[in-house]
């Protein structure tokens, strides 16, 4: 059975995509037509995009969540280690 790979795009990439829709007025599904991208990414990259108001808040907040996640994973394996000693 053949396996189907899903597109990866960059996070420039998705913020251009995003500045298209946001500031040149551009509608999702012209730029997805002109990009080859579906327009429900378009439309999910603008509105994430549009709540920040600025795009690299963005990926401030993805950062920002990532290393939250990281800290709860480090305290995890570190009380799961304790737990071994005693």
């Amino acid at each position: 059975m053949a396996q189907i790979t899903r597109k990866k795009y960059s996070k420039e990439f998705k913020i251009e995509a995003a500045k298209l829709v946001c500031e040149q007025g551009f509608s999702c599904v012209e730029v997805a037509r002109q990009l080859n991208v579906a327009d429900q990414n378009i439309s999910r990259w603008s509105s994430i995009t549009n709540s920040h108001d600025k795009p690299n808040v963005w990926v401030k907040d993805l950062a920002a969540n990532l290393k939250l996640n990281y800290a709860a994973f480090v305290l995890k394996m570190k009380n799961s280690s304790s737990r071994r000693k005693s």
